[in-house]
């Protein structure tokens, strides 16, 4: 497991770290132990809860489908006080990794698909939905916030990363923060989890190597994603303003808080 002090020592909720601490543009740093991410926690342990719990933390967005949810509920520790937040407009979704896997899937394939994933995204309407319930959740939750999907790899990695880039988190550190996905946690155990539910959908002709490549990410992804936004827009000012329908105060109302 890696030694990262961005990751936190959790046993069944994968993928889960703090993403404050890495210094802003201009001077300053973000907050430590304020923002957190992860993937769903439906098979969080008795001792990740704990964890959780000593967090103190006040929001949980959970970026995923309603679908998702029904299919895998959270488990919360019944001492937890942090508010549950979702997308009530969107309803019927498979999580990305799973979506782009069929009985023909290859490497190549996958990565292909991913590529088109982060070149949308920005601009669907579910995820776009999905995203102002993020940014309303930083500006409006006094305290610590967790943000989650399935993987914790995809939606919240594109949230993640439009948040670090909006604050002025140097763009080496935006890119290392979303590949600590490939070494939060044990990975292995993400995949054989994962390959025995798909194979039991989709046969067992999917490779090892695809399925890692489905639940890993690569630096490409997010290239692909602010080369889409930068495309339609001059600047991610630009996108916030026009497609989030966040403003410049609110832009500075986060820098105000979440930058020490």
């Amino acid at each position: 497991m890696s030694q990262n002090k961005h990751i936190l020592p959790t046993k069944r909720i994968h993928n889960f770290r703090d993403y404050g601490g890495y210094t802003v543009r201009g001077g300053g740093r973000l907050r430590p132990a304020m923002l957190f991410r992860s993937g769903e926690h439906s098979q969080a342990t008795t001792s990740d809860l704990a964890l959780v719990d000593d967090l103190a933390l006040k929001a949980m967005i959970d970026l995923r489908s309603l679908d998702e949810r029904v299919a895998k509920p959270n488990r919360y520790s019944v001492s937890s006080r942090a508010k549950i937040l979702f997308s009530d407009s969107y309803i019927h979704a498979r999580p990305p990794h799973e979506a782009i896997m069929d009985v023909a899937a290859t490497p190549q394939m996958v990565r292909a698909r991913l590529l088109e994933y982060y070149r949308i995204s920005p601009f669907k309407p579910e995820q776009i939905n999905c995203l102002r319930l993020y940014f309303s959740a930083l500006i409006e939750t006094d305290g610590a916030t967790l943000v989650h999907c399935a993987a914790g790899k995809d939606r919240t990695g594109i949230a993640v990363a439009l948040f670090h880039k909006i604050i002025g988190v140097e763009i080496d550190d935006i890119f290392a923060d979303y590949l600590l996905t490939n070494e939060a946690g044990d990975l292995n155990d993400r995949i054989a989890s994962f390959g025995y539910s798909v194979r039991a959908h989709l046969g067992d002709d999917l490779s090892e190597e695809t399925l890692s490549i489905s639940l890993s990410v690569e630096e490409q992804y997010l290239n692909e994603m602010f080369k889409s936004i930068y495309i339609q827009h001059e600047s991610i000012e630009e996108y916030f303003r026009k497609i989030l329908k966040f403003d410049n105060c609110q832009i500075d109302y986060l820098m105000n808080k979440f930058v020490v």
